[in-house]
């Protein structure tokens, strides 16, 4: 090849890498930004939701909004499931009738090769009583309200959810099949993802990323963090590629490690349904596990820092890049 061709070629390379770059990131934003997160959040975690509890009429309606968001960004409906829907019993008494939301992407050229990204959508509904918040009482003024709203816990993770469905829906350019879950019963001992993960094939899952408490940050890590970061490589796998993305802004690493090792936040989300099977399945969170709003009537949309929560969900999507377009594998949990 000639010095001229070889520098055409080379030319055109990097327009068309141009025209990429440009296409993803107008996509970034149109669909992370946080008028839409608030927006989101705010209907979730509306009074006329009553804490989203598993088994009540409120959370059917929450149900049905997700999937509504689920169709108009293009995803498809699983084989096996009642549409988007996916029925399961609930372990407590009296016994109730849960649904996990589930929706795919199917992959161009992996698509036996499976990522999840998951969010729980229920909460602990209204008048709920514990020790924990018992305990919070000298923190707040006395008010009258017993509705248990869950924006942080967990309408934030369920925004984050909707919002990358959108985002990578919109790009087209998937090469593993990317699944999308809301579960519910989660706050009834991860009933749902526990249902899900007994009905899939775990040599096909890639990787699992959970979404959970992404909208106030605590003062350790500062950033989002991955619960049980050090029992795989995907810590360090999704800073390199936002290294790759952008040096200057993600240089010293974005996601921290988990400092909270003695709440055991890593078991006691949705991804330890499928960590139990090896599955490199982590939580991003950015919440203190003992946030003054948790499991409290104050977990309100207002309680929200809904700048900081788009930055994270962008980062996410930068970050899972190599996930998406199979050049990164986690390794697997030794259980």
């Amino acid at each position: 090849m000639s010095i001229l061709k070889k520098q055409t070629s080379f030319l055109c390379l990097a327009i068309l890498l141009a025209i990429v770059t440009q296409a993803q990131d107008s996509s970034l934003e149109k669909t992370i930004n946080r008028q839409s997160l608030q927006e989101m959040v705010a209907l979730l975690a509306a009074d006329s939701m009553m804490g989203r509890m598993t088994g009540s009429n409120e959370i059917l309606k929450a149900g049905n909004w997700i999937t509504q968001q689920f169709i108009y960004a293009g995803l498809y409906p699983v084989a096996g499931n009642n549409g988007y829907w996916q029925p399961f019993y609930t372990n407590s008494i009296p016994i109730l009738t849960g649904y996990n939301i589930v929706a795919a992407l199917p992959g161009k050229s992996k698509t036996n090769e499976v990522i999840i990204f998951c969010a729980h959508y229920d909460h602990i509904g209204t008048n709920f009583s514990s020790s924990y918040n018992a305990g919070k009482k000298k923190l707040w003024k006395e008010r009258k309200d017993t509705i248990f709203n869950g924006a942080n816990d967990n309408a934030s993770g369920v925004a984050a959810l909707i919002s990358l469905a959108n985002y990578f829906a919109a790009l087209k350019n998937n090469e593993r099949t990317l699944l999308f879950v809301a579960f519910s019963g989660e706050e009834l001992n991860l009933v749902g993802s526990s249902f899900f993960s007994k009905n899939i094939d775990a040599d096909k899952i890639i990787a699992v990323i959970n979404l959970e408490m992404l909208g106030r940050y605590n003062n350790t890590t500062r950033n989002a963090y991955i619960t049980g970061s050090k029992k795989t490589n995907l810590l360090p796998l999704l800073n390199e590629q936002l290294k790759k993305q952008n040096y200057q802004q993600y240089k010293k690493g974005y996601f921290k490690h988990d400092a909270f090792e003695e709440h055991r936040l890593f078991e006691r989300s949705d991804n330890y349904s499928f960590a139990l099977k090896g599955i490199p399945a982590h939580t991003i969170i950015t919440s203190h596990p003992e946030d003054v709003y948790y499991h409290t009537v104050h977990d309100a949309y207002t309680s929200l820092d809904y700048k900081r929560m788009e930055e994270t969900i962008k980062a996410i999507a930068l970050a899972v890049r190599g996930l998406i377009d199979g050049s990164d594998t986690p390794t697997r949990i030794k259980n």
